[in-house]
């Protein structure tokens, strides 16, 4: 039995093709966010959200999405900009993933109704959407 030696897609098409580890080696703070739901803890997510709160959700991430981490850096906290949450806040336990050294940030979705989470590279990942205001003190 032969082994086919298989052609990376570069040397079959002649060109750069751009790949996840292409995008992950790009500045990220020039890049808008992309957001990653993967690590919800349950009883603060989407489904959690009365409509109203899921439609101003939705326009958050698509205003931000169109943003570099740079702008939403320089905007205010209260606009489309961050600020980090301390742990000692936080009424509720991240899920183990999350450790210490890790920083949580909070945007705003809904007037001071926030989303929970942390940048990794360009990826935001959101742990928690807030909007009665009970995961940490404001």
């Amino acid at each position: 039995m032969t082994k086919r030696k298989l052609r990376s897609p570069k040397s079959i098409q002649g060109k750069t093709i751009k790949t996840p580890l292409a995008v992950s080696l790009e500045n990220p703070d020039l890049q808008p966010p992309i957001f990653s739901f993967e690590h919800m803890v349950d009883g603060y997510c989407v489904k959690s959200c009365e409509q109203e709160d899921r439609a101003a959700f939705a326009s958050s991430l698509h205003k931000r999405g169109k943003l570099s981490w740079r702008d939403l850096r320089h905007s205010g906290r209260h606009q489309l900009g961050s600020e980090k949450i301390e742990r000692s806040s936080l009424k509720i336990s991240l899920p183990p993933k999350i450790t210490p050294d890790i920083d949580i940030i909070a945007f705003r979705f809904h007037g001071k109704k926030s989303m929970l989470g942390y940048k990794d590279g360009r990826i935001f990942h959101i742990l928690l959407l807030d909007p009665k205001l009970k995961a940490y003190n404001h």
